[in-house]
């Protein structure tokens, strides 16, 4: 029977990144205060999965004065949601991993922290990422200019309102988001074409292209990703207006699969 899986990340005073199967899902550098509860089925295989945690002093904070070591705390937990609960529900937790401080940990300057967890093959779909994409040993000029081939179509397709050709471009990340949460692929485009035009429709909102340049190109997950981002942003395509008060960000994933390079997360 497949199942629904979620990542509940609470943290305070802290930075702090995690990732899944090498995959950065959370990341605070700031220590202002972070919660939230995410879905992870997309993330998760079937078999081994690693969890990781890096909890570090912030760079910044907003608040006026920094917090005092007993202000600092973080907990994530990932778990099984219980069939039938309308909200993220814990059927069962499956990684518990929790921090404070104490008389012999009073602050934190760096820890870091893993667990694998086994994940059956019947509480999962197949995936197209971890079932057909490769491995990547490294990255050439022209892996590189064909992933921002491909990442320019989409800017484009998106900025000239063409969304069904910018779905049909992003098609294997969304289908593996169907089937991962078992929902028809329609109802996924739906929502996705609703989204997008929502975003286009923001009065004074506008694209900020990416520039080959400018992007940088990392290998993640369990080297089998490509994430491509801005220095300074995670996603590479930028929707925002001229004051930087409203924003949205596509992040992007490639995969190399049957030798092309395709838009995978």
């Amino acid at each position: 029977m497949l199942q629904q899986f979620f990542l509940h990340v609470d943290t305070t005073g802290l930075a702090v990144e995690i990732r899944l199967n090498g995959i950065p899902l959370v990341k605070d550098a700031e220590g202002s205060g972070f919660q939230e509860t995410q879905p992870v089925n997309i993330w998760l295989k079937t078999g081994d999965n690693s969890l990781s945690v890096h909890l570090s002093a912030p760079e910044t904070s907003k608040t006026e004065a920094p917090l005092e070591p007993t202000g600092t705390s973080a907990q994530v937990r990932l778990f099984r949601h219980r069939k039938g609960s309308a909200a993220p529900d814990p059927a069962e937790v499956l990684v518990n991993f929790s921090w404070s401080p104490d008389n012999n940990n009073p602050g934190v300057t760096s820890h870091e922290w893993q667990e694998t967890v086994d994940i059956p093959q019947e509480s999962l779909p197949k995936s197209i990422l971890w079932s057909q994409a490769q491995s990547i040993s490294s990255i050439s000029e022209q892996d590189k200019q064909g992933m921002f081939k491909s990442l320019n179509a989409l800017a484009t397709a998106l900025n000239q309102n063409r969304f069904e050709d910018a779905f049909l471009m992003m098609q294997s990340r969304y289908q593996d988001e169907a089937s991962s949460n078992e929902k028809p692929l329609e109802r996924v485009k739906s929502a996705v074409l609703e989204l997008w035009t929502m975003m286009r429709s923001e009065p004074g909102l506008n694209m900020d292209l990416p520039k080959f340049d400018e992007l940088r190109f990392e290998v993640i997950g369990q080297d089998n990703l490509v994430h491509i981002h801005w220095p300074d942003h995670e996603a590479p395509i930028m929707f925002s207006d001229n004051e930087n008060e409203i924003g949205y960000g596509i992040v992007l994933y490639f995969a190399s699969i049957d030798g092309k390079w395709i838009i995978a997360r």
